[in-house]
């Protein structure tokens, strides 16, 4: 028997891969920039909730910076679950539409507070812990409770 010969055959798609990997990497080249707006936008992250100055840490100049809160989430849970799930839980600042949507009435006290007076109740209540160990406990139980805050 004849030993078996190795042909170069040429595909008509051999030919066009340089160009369809050249358009390729164009596209991923023009995904991949980053535009003025991309990078205001990762500024705002970057400074979310900073204080403005060092100098004046108060309660009022942290509260000008706050960003507005995005609007309500959709979930499955209803009643008990919003209020044990720190994600949806927002204490006291339901309102009454959303207390009745979620069935979170008689859950919840009836009295309504915004988040900025929840946050100054807080605020306040952290402020008079002296021990930085009791100031961090504060901290991750207020978070372990209330993401929102």
């Amino acid at each position: 028997m004849a030993p078996l010969q190795k042909s170069r055959v040429h595909h008509a798609e051999d030919a066009s891969e340089p160009t369809q990997l050249t358009a390729v990497r164009s596209t991923i080249h023009k995904t991949t920039e980053s535009s003025e707006e991309d990078d205001e936008v990762d500024n705002e992250v970057m400074t979310f909730g900073e204080p403005e100055s060092s100098e004046g840490d108060s309660l009022d100049s942290y509260l000008k910076t706050l960003k507005k809160y995005k609007a309500p989430v959709k979930t499955g849970f209803r009643g008990i679950n919003v209020i044990h799930d720190p994600l949806y839980n927002k204490g006291t600042s339901f309102p009454r539409v959303e207390r009745d949507r979620l069935g979170l009435r008689g859950l919840v006290p009836p009295r309504r507070l915004t988040v900025e007076a929840q946050l100054d109740k807080m605020y306040a209540i952290f402020s008079t812990e002296e021990d930085p160990l009791r100031k961090s406990c504060f901290l991750t139980d207020l978070h372990d409770r209330n993401e929102t805050l």
